[in-house]
């Protein structure tokens, strides 16, 4: 008996091995396929894919609108600037210097596909500065997850047009961008662990669930306004696509949620400007759109984007990704609000 369940662990063992050794091989090539096929982006091996074969980053990607019209009323005028007047090179902390704080701060979903509400809440609260001029006053991802019950599935994915929807209809409290950050109403319930690259915690060590909508500030906080007081509004919330009128509402009203979808090289991402070389799709993304520039050597447009995966992930939080081509949808499903 004890031979036989020898045999079955050794069995099982080899299992794992070939397994590895299959993602490690498929992986690597993977990696090798893109640095060969381009210069534009360096992607990188990293431990959790190696280890997890996508599994933990498909379970993470929760924006159920990547590819899909948002259902917001468009916005397809209105502007008061051209696109041809816009500058080459532009980000948010150029025109709203006072923001800066807001534009800078890495958001960290972690390991929940809260991507959805994170970006969301994110692009509000910069937005929000934008109009009020408070740098400190960031506004409740957490709100936006575990509150709206029409947004989706919470951890397990939503829709950042009905998170924009329920930032105009029902309003969110004030909010740390983070876990350990009690000064605000409510902090951000997760812990903040690494996404694809090598550290620890992975994300992948950590089963985070959907938590229950809270009813009241923190009990830690020391915000002074209870959380049914504490609720802001946006004034409206609408949809933008297409290079010319992102850059336009960009410029004019400040950062973007934005959606697209995700392949698997993209899991490598190291540096540089993004686009879709090989791999399959994974599903989507909810991110926020921070700016545009144009790389001085080769001519090539990008917007600068603004991950979840906190700042340690590929160009301090951020990705370039290339302009003008709808590369991966990125161009075809923005949702804003005024405030």
């Amino acid at each position: 008996m004890k031979a036989a369940l020898v045999v079955i662990a050794l069995i099982a063992l080899i299992a794992v091995v070939t397994a590895d050794k299959a993602t490690y091989i498929r992986y690597s090539e993977l990696v090798n396929e893109v640095n060969s096929k381009q210069s534009s982006w360096t992607a990188q091996l990293n431990t959790e894919i190696l280890d997890n074969d996508f599994t933990t980053i498909k379970n993470l990607l929760g924006s159920l609108e990547a590819g899909v019209e948002s259902p917001l009323p468009a916005k397809t005028s209105g502007w008061s600037v051209d696109v041809k007047d816009l500058p080459a090179n532009f980000m948010p902390s150029d025109k709203w210097p006072q923001c800066r704080l807001s534009f800078e701060t890495v958001h960290d979903q972690s390991a929940c596909g809260s991507c959805w509400a994170v970006s969301s809440g994110a692009a509000a609260s910069e937005r929000y500065c934008i109009a009020q001029g408070n740098p400190t006053l960031f506004l409740s991802t957490r709100d936006i997850l575990s509150c709206c019950s029409d947004c989706g599935m919470g951890c397990n994915g939503g829709w950042p047009s009905s998170a924009w929807s329920y930032i105009t209809n029902h309003g969110i409290p004030t909010g740390s961008p983070d876990n350990s950050n009690t000064t605000l109403c409510q902090r951000y319930p997760f812990l903040s662990c690494m996404h694809h690259v090598d550290g620890t915690p992975q994300c992948s060590d950590y089963d985070f669930s959907t938590p229950k909508c809270a009813k009241s500030c923190d009990e830690e906080s020391s915000w002074p306004v209870p959380l049914d007081k504490d609720r802001v509004r946006s004034k409206k919330s609408y949809s933008v696509s297409g290079e010319s009128n992102l850059m336009k509402e960009l410029y004019e009203n400040g950062p973007i949620t934005v959606s697209y979808t995700v392949y698997e090289d993209f899991m490598a991402y190291k540096s540089g400007i993004y686009q879709h070389t090989t791999g399959r799709s994974l599903g989507g993304h909810a991110v926020t759109l921070e700016g545009w520039g144009v790389d001085p050597n080769t001519n090539e447009k990008y917007w600068v984007i603004k991950n979840n995966w906190n700042s340690k992930w590929g160009e301090s939080g951020h990705f370039r990704i290339v302009r003008g081509t709808n590369n991966c949808g990125i161009e075809g499903s923005g949702n804003t609000g005024l405030f």
